[in-house]
């Protein structure tokens, strides 16, 4: 015993013992060459041997090859009578060439590799059964050696043959314990790589475990911003209004601007609130994945824009075709947040164009908004995605800076990226792309 493993085992699991067959087949054909130095030494004396040989391995490697196709639980059960079968090719190649070439003892060398074989697919038996086979082959190729007069059948050539049997034995046992030697190498790297991937999966499922908790806090946050602090928020609201609408006739002027400010960073407030909902929601909400017709979802969004404000001078131009793979509510969510920011910062403008489109980035398909509005100074881009994260004042333009860290999220929860283009009033780009098949973030 090596490793666990019984000294007769086979080496090789069935689909493995299937392709060594395979790989044996030409093998056999090989022996056709074992009659090529006739025809160089003898020429047409060397026709019947050739024709002998020629027979026996031809009709062997359709044997094998139509069990390898129609048969394939048989081959496993006959294998090591499909030793036996090499056993007898390498006798008629031999001994037909030991007809008309004078016998040299180095031929008897081709045995060995039928016992190594044997050995390799049964162990110690395989070895055993194909050296005892060799040993009879050699045998009986001298005795009818001797028996035709070619040459004669002593001693000599019986102790011969023995010497080769004990040579193959010696050989093939080698063989077997550095086979063996392999496998137990190869079984301890397995058990080592087994033992690393369950540590790993065990780390994996702690992080899991980790980041179930942390989504459960967040749930419980979100919660929390929802109830207790909207509870204050709409009092201060309430009171102030209150304020105004009872006592603000005796309210000075400077007064009045106090409670109304109070109002509107309530409101402002309110919207925060709710836009960190919102993004909560976006990171937690599970992904429903559908081919999405991109086209009309922004001409939707865009329709809707038009409603909004119906005197701007704003052109549209959305390409056809735009289709990925995705949740459509959330990617409706990025064309809502990419379309709205457009709209707003071409604002200042006496007219504007807003373009939807795809395009190749870096040998990647890419989907991009662009517009020719107010743009920004690509310095700052670093925090363009972050929460919260404004580049233009809030007098000049509205808004709570949670819009393109939706997007970001979005995006990437698809396995994709976003990134955009930009210089001071010469408007802006912003490209995302979206993979067909993403891991869930």
């Amino acid at each position: 015993m090596l490793g666990g493993m019984p000294d007769g085992a086979s080496f090789f699991d069935p689909p493995d013992r299937l392709d060594f067959e395979r790989r044996r087949l030409p093998v056999r054909l090989g022996l056709l060459l074992g009659a090529v130095p006739l025809w160089f030494q003898i020429g047409p004396r060397a026709l019947p041997a050739t024709v002998v040989i020629g027979a026996t391995c031809l009709g062997s490697f359709a044997l094998i090859a139509l069990l390898l196709r129609f048969r394939r639980a048989a081959v496993l059960r006959l294998q090591l009578a499909l030793r036996v079968l090499d056993v007898f090719l390498v006798f008629v190649t031999l001994h037909n060439v030991h007809r008309i070439i004078p016998p040299g003892d180095s031929f008897d060398g081709f045995y060995v590799l039928t016992v190594i074989a044997a050995t390799a697919t049964h162990g110690r038996a395989g070895m055993v059964l194909m050296a005892g086979a060799s040993t009879a082959a050699m045998l009986s190729d001298r005795w009818l050696l001797g028996l035709s007069g070619i040459r004669p059948f002593d001693a000599a050539q019986v102790a011969g043959a023995f010497a080769w049997a004990l040579l193959f034995a010696v050989t093939a046992l080698l063989v077997h314990q550095m086979m063996r030697t392999s496998s137990e190498v190869t079984r301890r790297r397995q058990e080592a790589f087994n033992a690393e991937l369950r540590s790993r999966n065990v780390a994996l499922q702690e992080a899991t475990a980790k980041l179930l908790a942390v989504n459960k806090e967040l749930e419980s946050f979100s919660y929390s911003v929802s109830h207790d602090l909207r509870a204050p928020l709409r009092g201060m609201q309430g009171f102030s209004e209150l304020l105004l609408k009872d006592y603000g006739p005796r309210l000075d002027d400077r007064a009045r601007d106090y409670l109304n400010r109070i109002r509107a960073a309530g409101l402002r407030m309110g919207q925060l609130i709710d836009d960190l909902l919102r993004l909560s929601r976006i990171s937690t909400a599970a992904l429903e994945r559908e081919q999405v017709d991109l086209t009309e979802l922004a001409r939707q969004v865009g329709g809707e824009l038009r409603q909004q404000d119906p005197e701007r001078d704003v052109t549209f131009a959305i390409a056809e075709g735009l289709c990925a793979r995705g949740d459509r509510r959330l990617l409706e969510v990025v064309l809502e947040n990419l379309l709205g920011n457009a709209w707003k910062f071409t604002g200042s403008h006496p007219s504007a164009r807003i373009e939807v489109g795809r395009a190749a980035c870096d040998g990647q398909p890419a989907f991009y908004v662009r517009d020719d509005g107010a743009g920004f100074d690509m310095a700052y881009a670093a925090n363009l995605f972050g929460p919260f994260q404004r580049l233009h004042r809030s007098d000049e333009f509205e808004g709570s800076g949670i819009g393109l860290a939706t997007v970001q999220r979005i995006i990437r929860r698809h396995g994709g990226e976003v990134w955009a283009e930009s210089a001071p009033e010469c408007g802006a780009t912003f490209y995302f792309t979206l993979p067909e098949v993403e891991a869930e973030v």
